[in-house]
């Protein structure tokens, strides 16, 4: 999780390789890195090495041993060695469904990483395992989510929205303003002004939902990857929204997607 120079990514790598073995002193580590770095690299001081030291314990990577000094630290790897095969594979296969599922999560797929190499050097030589397989839709594309915490907003504020709605049988996902008018044609979207009153999750196809009521329709329900372009619009009383909120609730007892 942070940006290192060339010579402090091998200086760390250094340090890393030497801790896998046995504790070291930072004197000793010092002697590693000055035979272990390419000569057109400036060999650290002491300074450094400490530095480097007090960062690695701060994220977790390596703990200092109790006792006197010279302190002497270590690689913090209790979690992998103290599990079984077994219990790593257990945990490698919920942190692949989790960092698949979930949002995006950097630390995810590094954690993911990390363990499938653990895996493959286990002393049985068994590889990890890769049971579940992932699609993914709309590549390059913002996340649904995206629009999450303002619909919300709009929602605790009790506001109408506006927004260009492509639904999921158009083959436009999208609209963009062309730069050459010659080429400029219409969008397929269509503007929609609503109320929204609930956001569901469906956890069976990952789609996001927007439950809304607006004047001509009534009730109706929006799949968030097709709203564009959204801005939240006049507000109305709470009344008015308590009432559409209790007829949502009364249409949507048994199934929201079916009675919608």
């Amino acid at each position: 999780a942070k940006s290192l120079k060339e010579s402090e990514s091998q200086r760390i790598s250094l340090l890393l390789a030497a801790l896998h073995g046995q504790p070291l002193t930072a004197m000793e580590l010092l002697d590693v890195c000055c035979g272990g770095l390419a000569d057109d690299l400036p060999f650290p001081d002491e300074k450094t090495i400490r530095s480097d030291l007090k960062y690695l314990e701060e994220v977790g990577v390596i703990r200092r041993e109790p006792g006197a000094r010279p302190f002497r630290y270590r690689m913090q790897n209790d979690l992998v060695q103290q599990l079984s095969d077994d219990e790593l594979m257990d945990l490698f296969d919920f942190v692949d469904v989790m960092a698949n599922t979930r949002v995006p999560s950097v630390q995810g797929y590094l954690l993911r990483d990390g363990l499938k190499k653990i895996l493959a050097r286990s002393h049985d030589g068994r590889d990890a395992v890769e049971p579940f397989l992932y699609k993914y839709h709309y590549y390059s594309r913002i996340l649904d989510e995206a629009h999450l915490f303002t619909l919300l907003h709009a929602i605790g504020n009790r506001r109408r929205v506006r927004f260009l709605y492509f639904s999921p049988k158009s083959e436009k996902s999208y609209a963009s303003r062309n730069t050459n008018p010659l080429f400029e044609r219409d969008t397929e979207g269509r503007q929609e002004r609503t109320l929204p009153l609930k956001v569901v999750y469906d956890h069976q196809y990952g789609r996001w939902y927007l439950l809304a009521h607006n004047r001509r329709e009534g009730t109706r329900k929006y799949r968030l990857e097709g709203i564009t372009q959204f801005e939240e619009d006049d507000q109305v009383t709470e009344d008015f929204f308590q009432g559409k909120r209790e007829e949502l609730d009364h249409k949507t007892a048994h199934s929201w997607l079916i009675d919608t």
